[in-house]
């Protein structure tokens, strides 16, 4: 009986040893080779979610101004939309982050094209009105345009080649999708939240930010003069009931500015508009404003150019100039994104 009770504890002791040291590793492993097969599963979906739309891909682009309809390949699009949308002589940095942006914007129209059927244009992709998609032009044209401007046009092609070269494939994502990475020429220092512009929902990574050193370029501020009898002319075009007294001393009044400082309502008279609308009205290069009532005119100051949303050009190429990489000139303006290669 001792000897039987000897030999149990002897083959618990043993189990025990077992169980202790070469379970746990048999389900690491296992675990181990059950995350790497996830893994894999869902880089694969992630990477088929763009495979339509990599360097091979065709995109027809419609030419406004000749209704001609032509189609490339996405990186030589990317070309055209950059030697279109920002100096050449901008740094290389600058140049690279529009690239992306640019590339960006275009795989979410396409997206959003197909899977929503609401394009505007059905029988292309994008077209090159920068008012309803983004600028275009031929390299070849914007190449005699600089020669014909006394520039060293193979240098500035050379570098927005380099710039679209060197990110080939290279889009901005939130979730996992593109986002819609809207650009501008120049926020005045601050841009804005992207909902203030557009209405809607807010976009979490399309929030106002600040950038230094926008004022160095001549698209920080303008001055706008309209005589009081072209505001009222304006005006009654748009509001038959519209009256002023220029005698009242708040006879234009802004009434509501965003945390950037752009104007939301301003009244004229008897009518209050939105900072949008009077910006269309009167031919502001932004809704960033203030103005001055003259003897028999408005003074509209303004600062910036453009939207606001997004990334600034102008503050991309001074972020670059202080020693910013176009990736960290990108994730300055969008906000929590990752840079993903569609390849």
């Amino acid at each position: 009986y001792n000897m039987n009770k000897v030999k149990y504890y002897i083959l618990v002791y043993i189990l025990s040893i077992v169980l202790v040291f070469f379970i746990p590793s048999i389900f690491v492993k296992g675990g181990i080779y059950v995350e790497n097969e996830f893994n894999n599963v869902d880089k694969e979906e992630k990477d088929s979610k763009f495979s339509d739309f990599i360097e091979t891909t065709n995109i027809k682009v419609l030419k406004n101004e000749t209704n001609e309809v032509v189609q490339m390949g996405l990186e030589e699009y990317i070309k055209g939309v950059v030697c279109a949308e920002m100096p050449a002589s901008y740094e290389l940095e600058a140049l690279k982050a529009q690239a992306v942006a640019a590339r960006t914007y275009t795989i979410n129209k396409m997206i959003a094209n197909r899977e929503n059927n609401k394009n505007e244009h059905p029988q292309v992709d994008v077209c090159d009105d920068f008012a309803h998609c983004q600028s275009y032009v031929e390299p070849n044209d914007k190449v005699e345009q600089w020669r014909n401007a006394g520039e060293n046009a193979d240098n500035l092609l050379d570098k927005i080649e380099e710039a679209v070269i060197s990110t080939s494939g290279e889009i901005i994502t939130y979730n996992s999708q593109p986002i819609k990475a809207f650009f501008h020429a120049n926020s005045g220092g601050m841009t804005e939240d992207v909902e203030l512009v557009w209405g809607g929902n807010e976009i979490p990574y399309l929030k106002s930010v600040e950038t230094l050193g926008e004022n160095n370029y001549k698209q920080y501020s303008s001055t706008v003069n309209i005589t009081k009898e072209e505001l009222i002319k304006k005006m009654k075009e748009k509001y038959s009931n519209f009256e002023i007294d220029y005698t009242k001393n708040n006879c234009i009044c802004i009434e509501e500015v965003s945390n950037s400082g752009r104007v939301q309502k301003i009244k004229f008279g008897n009518i209050v508009i939105s900072g949008i609308d009077a910006r269309m009205m009167f031919g502001l290069k932004s809704t960033m404003f203030t103005f001055l009532i003259k003897d028999d005119h408005i003074e509209f100051n303004v600062l910036g150019y453009g939207h606001g949303v997004g990334m600034s050009q102008t503050g991309a190429n001074q972020l670059a100039i202080n020693g910013y990489t176009y990736k960290d000139i990108l994730y300055h303006y969008y906000l929590g994104v990752e840079i993903t290669n569609m390849e």
